[in-house]
């Protein structure tokens, strides 16, 4: 008893409190009316109910409660309500109206929502008024000739535009379109005559293709050119058209500045082919290109076909093709045997320096000529001299005497704490440059010139 006398006393002092209070919240308003708070929010909704929405606060005046009892209609039963003949003569129900125009229940929802038709709900059923949806979806009942629309179906037949590819193509062409018996058709005139205009060669612009075809450009030079040169160019369906008098004054513009880094398309003797270079190194299709790629070779396309140049291919296999006059050549065992090194030195000391080889099978074998060389075997111990030595024997600089040593690969020894270098091999190379001749790197030079 404590506890309804308690709640009996909460609401005598909360009527008290709201009987001078001329503006209320949803929540005062639920209590006056003896309601739950959902259902005021759903007299607003309906309109039957009047309020004023602010910033995280809605404000219902007192009065316009009071003036809903003012001219009130009398009461009916809810058995009285005839629904059938009701629904039947002036309204629709969802059901009704997806059969009627055709359309889905997403649809009529959507439309009654953009054109403001007020809807009625009666238990789990919801009605629309019939004079209200005849005059906004009278549209949808026009009977359209199908023979000047496409489908989408019909359009990827025809052209084979998947679906995603035909919506981004209609929106950026305003291509017309309509909706009938819930399928969307495309105007027919304006799809053929946008392909018609795209097959149609235009004699004033170049395509993309037409310049690779016909020019050393890559595909990708060609974009980089026309957007950073800012040529005049237009784009009709998926094709990039270049005009013709701004690329061809752009070509001889860059042959005049560019000519040894863009080289004509009939100059191919100083290229290789991507086939020559297969054959000749028996290597893969994407090793040349990733050898290209790393050792930063350019690619130069020659008609339909890839080209490399010669001079870069050659001195980058030249250590995995070997001079025809290197004949005898060593395995890793007999490095091994003959100057006791475990297999980890051998490997260790044909990488450091560099020793030409070749495979038979998968076994490789290592050029005797260099091996003994590196070994000091080939040389008197009189005949090598330091850095120092050198420096004074020919006026040099101490980083002209260590560029001459690493470009030309000079062979060295190690003596004690100093590192002596082959004075032959250093003064034959030195007398070739002073005559203007390029001399030849020491671990490519036959077997007779080296001996002494």
């Amino acid at each position: 008893m404590s506890t309804l006398s308690r709640r009996v006393d909460e609401r005598k002092r909360f009527k008290e409190s709201l009987k001078d209070k001329q503006f209320l919240s949803p929540s005062e308003a639920a209590k006056l009316l003896g309601v739950c708070r959902s259902t005021i929010y759903n007299y607003l909704w309906l309109h039957e109910l009047k309020a004023k929405q602010f910033r995280g606060k809605t404000i219902i005046r007192r009065s316009d409660i009071e003036k809903l009892f003012d001219a009130a209609p009398s009461y009916k039963k809810r058995g009285n309500v005839q629904k059938g003949k009701k629904t039947q003569n002036e309204y629709y129900s969802l059901k009704e109206m997806m059969e009627k125009f055709k359309i889905s229940k997403r649809t009529v929802y959507r439309r009654c929502e953009q054109f403001g038709i007020p809807q009625i709900v009666e238990g789990k059923r919801t009605f629309w008024r019939k004079e209200d949806v005849d005059v906004h979806f009278a549209e949808l009942l026009v009977q359209y000739d199908l023979k000047d629309w496409y489908n989408a179906q019909q359009i990827e037949e025809i052209y084979g535009m998947k679906r995603s590819a035909l919506n981004r193509y209609v929106l950026r062409h305003d291509v017309p379109r309509i909706q009938f018996q819930n399928v969307t058709y495309y105007s027919k005139n304006h799809i053929d005559n946008l392909k018609r205009l795209a097959t149609m060669p235009d004699e004033n612009y170049y395509t993309v293709q037409d310049i690779v075809k016909n020019s050393s450009f890559s595909t990708f030079q060609v974009r980089y050119y026309t957007k950073n040169e800012k040529l005049k160019a237009k784009r009709v369906n998926r094709l990039l058209l270049i005009l013709k008098t701004d690329w061809d004054s752009f070509v001889a513009k860059y042959q005049a500045n560019h000519l040894p880094e863009a080289p004509k398309p009939q100059e191919l003797n100083p290229f290789y082919t991507i086939d020559e270079i297969i054959d000749k190194y028996k290597v893969k299709e994407t090793t040349v290109y990733r050898i290209a790629k790393a050792q930063n070779i350019d690619v130069f396309t020659l008609g339909d076909k890839k080209c490399f140049p010669k001079a870069a291919i050659d001195n980058y296999f030249v250590k995995d093709n070997p001079s025809p006059e290197l004949t005898q050549w060593y395995t890793c065992e007999d490095i091994q045997a003959k100057y006791s090194m475990t297999y980890n030195q051998v490997a260790s000391f044909v990488c450091k320096h560099h020793i030409p080889r070749k495979y038979v099978g998968t076994k490789p074998y290592y050029s005797k000529l260099h091996v003994d060389k590196e070994k000091n075997i080939l040389q008197p111990e009189d005949d090598y001299k330091t850095v120092e030595e050198l420096m004074a024997m020919y006026q040099m600089t101490v980083h002209q005497v260590r560029e001459v040593i690493r470009f030309y690969h000079v062979p060295k020894k190690k003596c004690g704490k100093y590192i002596k270098l082959c004075l032959h091999d250093f003064n034959r190379i030195i007398e070739e440059r002073k005559q203007g001749i390029i001399p030849a790197k020491c671990d490519m030079m036959p077997q007779d010139s080296l001996s002494v």
